[in-house]
């Protein structure tokens, strides 16, 4: 089988695209009507700016979208886990706590922490176990985010719901007139798809074609919400928006066609506020966007077609136009009075570009898109992927490298767009697929979907303890758990 017809083959799976709508049965869909009129629920808050943090994993029963009740796990709660907030130049104690019978990891996602901390595939904790960690939290204020990262097991525990938002402030940006009050004019909103079966119940089973592609749902749910509103004061709201998905990018816009404001992205705050028309949130990446609601209620849209960044290629696949979805709905509230009105003109973020001086660097991500992986398919068994011709193996450390290393690195995805992402380190992106950095590329970065050839400058952030590796994946979760990882370590 070429590639041609192997992607082919795969179109029907595409077509159900996370954008293209609810495939709920009939007697679930008026539920889910009556639901995508909900206000969003924002995940509750934990303060770890003063005080130590307890994380359970925990398992639960969700009702998704009027549907049957789905088996689900989170961190102290049923699914999806509090935002954790933290504040540069502390150091916050974390107790991880597993209540659930599969093992788990905690990794903290864009925090550049020392790795027996970070809580890569090496720190499994098992059912009925704990861990204690420190974070020293020493980086600019940004939006991360947590979740399991147990090798084999990542993408069905993150879709069951084992993650989380982190924010993270500092003084530079508490000096910006930013909106920051928590569900009131500042939101964290974290995308999942799903996939349901007869009776509305989110599954993951994926097929031979799922691993190979990446697992696509049905619908996508903002805090396991369908279609949920956002209201807030008429004035400037924050919305932080983190792609927890174990493989669909969503290709955001308003429906009003109004620009989107940029203010941050992975690692923290840009220099300036940009205006965009859209933005693509690949798996693993988070935006901070401003809207204004004075200019009235809008709703943010995600568009299936230009989603994989596959151009052409995804555009036959979707049968032509793309195709247009509602996120969410922004709507004033008329009885509120906003604190933040106008529109800050210069952020404490830098659009300075490191010289990147160190060593040069390749890695070629290859999902195996070939005669042995199509023979394990033919089995049943899972296909192996690889990095560099060598898929993941845990005792294995691909190269060590100094700390504050500012080397030069070169990501190919010739087969198919693929996230990359590297944990103890930040880069900045040069060129992507032969083109200068979209706006939401541009600052500094710890995930980019790479496309053809990406040219990243990477600064070596974080301290290897504990003889524990740090590990850089493609954030396709079904391609890491095949082995689309490898991992260094780093010496002072």
């Amino acid at each position: 089988m070429n590639r041609r017809e192997l992607l082919m083959s795969g179109s029907s799976l595409l077509a159900g695209l996370a954008t293209s709508g609810l495939a709920l049965p009939a007697n679930a869909q008026g539920a889910a009507a009556q639901m995508d009129r909900e206000d969003i629920r924002l995940p509750p808050l934990l303060d770890g700016r003063t005080s130590p943090i307890r994380l359970q994993a925990t398992a639960g029963r969700t009702v998704f979208a009027g549907g049957a009740p789905s088996s689900t796990m989170g961190f102290n709660q049923g699914y999806l886990g509090p935002t954790v907030l933290l504040r540069r130049g502390t150091n916050t104690p974390v107790r991880i706590e597993n209540g659930v019978d599969v093992p788990i990891t905690l990794h903290w996602h864009g925090l550049t922490v020392p790795s027996s901390a970070d809580g890569g595939p090496g720190t499994e904790i098992a059912p009925g176990a704990d861990r204690d960690i420190e974070l020293p939290v020493r980086q600019p204020a940004a939006t991360h985010w947590y979740h399991t990262h147990v090798h084999g097991r990542t993408a069905p525990d993150v879709y069951a719901g084992l993650a989380g938002a982190v924010i993270l402030q500092d003084d530079d940006e508490a000096g910006i007139e930013l909106p920051r009050t928590y569900g009131v004019d500042d939101f964290v909103l974290i995308l999942q798809d799903k996939r349901f079966d007869g009776s509305g119940r989110a599954v993951y089973e994926p097929s031979m074609m799922d691993i190979m592609h990446g697992f696509r749902g049905d619908a996508v749910l903002v805090n396991g919400q369908l279609r949920p509103i956002v209201r807030g004061p008429r004035g400037l709201v924050r919305l932080r928006l983190i792609n927890a998905a174990t493989s669909s990018p969503f290709d955001l816009s308003l429906e009003s066609s109004r620009p989107l404001l940029l203010i941050g992205v992975d690692q923290g705050l840009l220099d300036a506020p940009t205006e965009t028309g859209r933005v693509l949130l690949a798996p693993g990446e988070r935006l901070e966007l401003l809207i204004d609601l004075r200019q009235g209620e809008d709703r943010l849209m995600a568009t299936s077609q230009s989603s994989m960044g596959m151009g052409g290629m995804m555009g036959g696949m979707m049968g032509g136009d793309a195709a247009n979805a509602v996120l969410l709905t922004l709507a004033p509230d008329e009885g509120r009075e906003a604190a933040v009105t106008s529109i800050p003109q210069r952020l404490p973020g830098s659009a300075v570009a490191i010289a990147a001086t160190g060593a040069r660097r390749r890695f070629v991500l290859d999902e195996g898109m070939g005669p042995i992986n199509m023979m394990r398919g033919a089995v049943g068994a899972s296909p192996v992927m690889t990095i560099n011709g060598k898929p993941y193996e845990i005792d294995r450390v691909d190269f060590s490298t100094p700390v504050g290393a500012q080397e030069h690195w070169t990501i190919v995805a010739s087969q198919m767009p693929h996230p990359f992402h590297v944990h103890g380190a930040k880069f900045q992106v040069l060129r992507n697929g032969g083109r200068e950095p979209r706006p939401e590329e541009r600052g500094w970065k710890d995930t980019v979907l790479v496309n053809g050839e990406a040219e990243l400058a990477v600064s070596i952030d974080a301290e290897t303890s504990e003889g524990l590796p740090f590990v850089f994946h493609c954030h396709i979760l079904e391609h890491e758990d095949a082995g689309m990882m490898g991992q260094f370590t780093t010496q002072v």
